[in-house]
């Protein structure tokens, strides 16, 4: 458990200073949600993370090809030039809401300098509410939608509107519920879906769509000059996750994510269940190997803690353990011919051979966690 490094290729940024002057008496709403829903959907989608303050940038750059600021609206200068710095060398960037809009002590910048690098620009107005409100749609302006059927139809393959919108191929409205910033592209980032404006819920005979406006756009993504990939929220979609845990949204956020790394995911599981990831490297000078008890392994090995959240979908509770069963964990073989696997929980030993260079590894049952060290 002991001198390894998070494989993790995917931060997501932090810094207190947004919970003292951005959130201020409103904290849980402003910085708090948008915070837990991001983590949320990365968690459930299982895509490995480190939460990152925003002063190290710099510090790990070598470490990781996505940064997402989730409403991280109080950034410094210095900490604007480093995200741009980190999109100049073709780090991907995931934005949501107002990031980058207050300066260090929380005052409003007359320009947001970050997303108008990214050909961003906020007109000043928005839709919908942000703040605290009912969870059920009958507060007036929570009933509305994100309208997605024209772009799905449009769709390209492989492009931006075809990743982040995968899963919704036969959707014509997503459940929204929340806050949206106007804003427009003068940039290489391309709008995605438009907006469906509140309308009654109540008498049922009234409820209709009224006014879909798709000069209203929720979601830009596109590729800078460096390569970088950049996706904006304007619709405060991870806020709405944390709050309410819409599935829709839960994967809206993850395809953003997919669509930015260009590395692959360090390591995919499949399986039904909630399973939180974590992966490690490890290097190891000289071992007692854990399968064959000999001393011959030296090198870099691997540790995956697949921890079981399944029964703990309320923040903060585990209610009770549900075992899962009959998962298939690939990683990359990285050149190696063979792995020695380790499962120090069921306490089994495996040997598996490369296939097109990629282990695939059975995990039979996992109670409440399974540690599996890879040599």
């Amino acid at each position: 458990m002991y001198d390894r490094t998070s494989f993790a290729n995917v931060a997501v940024l932090w810094n207190q200073a947004n919970s003292v002057f951005y959130g201020r008496d409103q904290v849980k709403e402003r910085v708090s949600l948008p915070w837990r829903g991001m983590l949320a959907a990365l968690h459930e989608e299982r895509i490995p993370f480190l939460p990152v303050h925003v002063d190290d940038i710099d510090r790990y750059a070598d470490r990781f090809n996505t940064l997402i600021l989730p409403d991280v609206a109080v950034l410094s200068d210095a900490q604007i030039d480093a995200v741009l710095a980190a999109a100049a060398r073709g780090t991907n960037l995931v934005i949501t809401g107002n990031t980058g809009g207050l300066d260090e002590e929380g005052e409003p910048r007359t320009e947001n300098r970050l997303l108008k690098a990214l050909g961003i620009t906020l007109t000043g107005s928005h839709q919908g509410s942000f703040m605290s409100q009912s969870s059920n749609w009958e507060y007036p302006l929570a009933h509305t939608y994100l309208h997605v059927g024209d772009n799905v139809e449009k769709m390209d393959e492989k492009d931006a509107v075809s990743e982040i919108l995968a899963g919704f191929e036969n959707t014509e409205i997503i459940g929204f519920g929340g806050g949206l910033y106007d804003a427009v592209s003068d940039g290489p980032l391309r709008p995605i879906g438009g907006y469906v404006k509140p309308f009654p819920i109540y008498p049922p005979e009234f409820s209709w769509v009224r006014e879909i406006d798709d000069s209203i756009h929720p979601i830009f993504a596109g590729m800078l000059e460096s390569g970088a990939k950049v996706v904006y929220f304007a619709a405060d979609i991870d806020r709405c996750y944390g709050r309410n845990r819409l599935p829709d949204h839960r994967l809206l956020l993850a395809n953003a994510v997919r669509y930015a790394m260009t590395a692959d995911l360090p390591v995919h599981v499949e399986g039904n269940g909630y399973i939180d990831l974590s992966i490690y490297e490890q290097n190891i000078a000289k071992t007692e190997d854990l399968c064959t008890k000999t001393d011959s392994f030296c090198g870099k090995r691997r540790i995956l803690h697949m921890n079981n959240l399944s029964g703990a979908d309320v923040f903060g509770y585990c209610h009770r353990i549900l075992p899962v069963y009959d998962f298939t964990v690939t990683m990359p073989a990285n050149g190696n011919d063979t792995a020695h696997i380790k499962y120090l929980v069921s306490g089994k030993c495996a040997e598996i051979a490369a296939v097109d260079d990629e282990f695939v590894i059975p995990v039979e049952k996992i109670e409440d966690h399974e540690v599996l060290v890879i040599e």
